[in-house]
């Protein structure tokens, strides 16, 4: 799922950059409005692009914990402080929450390569329900 958002992004860099500074359409206005997007898009990029070489898991899970490696640092949840866990679809995707008595914890699962299907059956092999 990652390597298609990163063929867009850089589909979207070269297709504003030729747009932008080779098209006759293109005035000195735009010129400029297209600069702060490439920079954003290179931006986004260069984090997914380093996320990826990193080849790390992002969702670790045991018979005793799960850990999230989504962030700086890991997030750790040992079972017995867990009081509930579900995945559920919303707007932006498939989301992990995860709650103690006292935090919860939300975390995107859409982009993962196992089908949130495959990672509830997981968390109920290895969690329990």
């Amino acid at each position: 799922m990652v390597i298609p958002i990163l063929c867009v992004i850089g589909i979207c860099i070269v297709g504003t950059t030729c747009y932008a500074f080779f098209s006759s359409n293109a005035t000195y206005f735009t010129q400029w409005v297209y600069i702060p997007i490439n920079i954003f898009f290179i931006y986004t990029l260069y984090v997914h692009i380093k996320k990826l070489r990193q080849n790390q898991p992002v969702l670790i899970i045991s018979k005793d914990m799960v850990q999230i490696n989504d962030s700086s640092p890991p997030v750790l949840f040992l079972r017995t402080a867990m009081t509930s866990w579900k995945i559920e679809l919303n707007d932006d995707g498939y989301f992990l929450f995860i709650e103690t008595a006292d935090t919860k914890h939300k975390t995107n699962i859409s982009w993962l390569e196992k089908p949130p299907t495959e990672i509830e059956k997981i968390f109920q092999e290895y969690i329990g329900s």
